[in-house]
């Protein structure tokens, strides 16, 4: 993202190849295939430094880090098994487990449809969303997670999760408010008279 809004990716895509060195534009492209070069964290340029074009590196880096599908498939999974909210707020909470489905997608053929099926496969994904999120939910919300088990269907997970954030409000507002009794304070009758 950080290359392609900086319009960098030709570099490390080699579709910009390096002009001859009396082209006017060698200089602007070296100037640029550096820039890009150097965009990596120190221990990760330390081991592709003897590259000169970054197309090269980008080519090395993918070699060394690209994990095959399965063991990381596994991996995600793995976490996402064991994730829970525990101190963590509704909506860290949530972000964590969206960005390990999120990854998990990138490994997901892609499907293209015209026969409506695919519709059915996005209700069947976000209905395990929506079981996995609210399985690893805290106990505290056992009543508000009973209530959107029982709509049929299942709305989407981000709008599951903003019922679950409701809810917390909703509990963190009824913990601080004190007691009536607390409040209300009876005044004396200043018509009374002390005996």
């Amino acid at each position: 993202m950080a290359l392609s809004a900086k319009n960098k990716t030709t570099f490390v895509d080699g579709t910009l190849p390096r002009p001859i060195a009396s082209n006017s534009l060698f200089l602007s492209w070296t100037r640029c295939n550096n820039m890009v070069m150097t965009s990596f964290s120190i221990e990760i340029t330390q081991s592709i430094m003897f590259h000169d074009h970054a197309s090269d590196m980008w080519t090395d880096l993918s070699k060394l880090f690209n994990q095959r599908n399965g063991p990381r498939v596994f991996q995600l999974k793995t976490h996402l098994h064991a994730l829970q909210q525990g101190d963590h707020s509704v909506n860290n909470y949530f972000t964590k487990i969206k960005t390990l489905w999120d990854e998990l997608k990138e490994f997901q053929p892609t499907t293209f449809c015209t026969c409506g099926a695919l519709k059915s496969i996005h209700e069947f994904y976000n209905q395990d969303e929506v079981h996995q999120f609210m399985t690893s939910l805290n106990e505290s919300y056992n009543s508000v997670r009973a209530q959107i088990l029982l709509l049929d269907p299942l709305p989407p997970i981000s709008k599951v999760c903003s019922m679950i954030v409701q809810g917390e409000r909703q509990r963190t507002l009824g913990s601080s408010i004190p007691p009536l009794a607390s409040v209300v304070q009876p005044h004396p009758n200043p018509n009374s008279q002390n005996n």
